[in-house]
């Protein structure tokens, strides 16, 4: 189900993205001239633009904005989309100093490519959020490199239908165990995850029972199994 859901957000987010390549093009026109332009001449700078259209796409794919299969968060994305569509823009001026037009939108090519920007934004954050929102919300229970790992390929594999929330180092916690003793260490642990379990809507918790520091808490985890 997830997996059909990531084939047509890609097939959306090809069309979405031309159409707000042109969308961006006749608001730009509009800003630079000051008025509602006609048909004839948002037609005339569609055409003469449309081999920027298709760079631009090009520079989406170049940059992994519709490869789906591997997540990327919000920053990364917004990163990643901006120099697509900087890539995007100089390559088109640049065609146009080789191959000249009967236009020169400079200027036009500027506008349009801070509202594409800021257009593009919006629809990719979207549908970011969305396959998010679609799984489950986990929490990661270890220790280690390996664990952060773990975290790091699962939340950027949309075909895994859960999402790490939150990680709870338990080489961080133990080290309460030399302050405060070792049932202390176990109560306060158990409290933060009371509270991040809550806080999150978390409905699973992954842990390492090889952890001997998991192995104070297995009782805690058990019970919540059987609630």
């Amino acid at each position: 189900m997830l997996s059909l859901k990531i084939k047509s957000a890609q097939i959306f987010s090809y069309v979405v993205d031309l159409t707000l390549f042109f969308v961006s093009l006749y608001l730009a026109l509009c800003i630079r001239r000051l008025e509602l332009v006609d048909y004839i001449v948002f037609r005339m700078h569609a055409v003469s633009l449309f081999y920027v259209a298709v760079v631009f796409i090009v520079c989406n794919f170049v940059a992994g904005l519709y490869d789906l299969n591997r997540l990327r968060s919000g920053v990364k994305l917004m990163t990643l989309f901006f120099y697509s569509v900087i890539s995007t823009f100089l390559i088109g001026t640049f065609i146009f100093y080789l191959f000249p037009a009967d236009i020169s939108p400079k200027l036009i090519m500027l506008f349009q490519a801070i509202i594409l920007y800021a257009l593009g934004s919006v629809f990719h954050a979207l549908s970011y959020n969305i396959l998010i929102q679609d799984k489950t919300k986990a929490l990661l229970l270890g220790s280690g490199v390996e664990f952060e790992e773990l975290k790091e390929t699962i939340n950027n594999a949309p075909n895994f239908p859960i999402h790490f929330v939150s990680h709870l180092d338990l080489d961080i916690e133990s080290n309460l165990m030399s302050k405060n003793g070792y049932n202390s260490h176990v109560s306060g642990t158990i409290n933060k995850l009371e509270r991040i379990l809550k806080d999150n809507n978390i409905k699973i918790i992954v842990s390492d029972a090889r952890n001997t520091k998991v192995l104070p808490l297995l009782p805690y985890l058990y019970n919540l199994s059987s609630d």
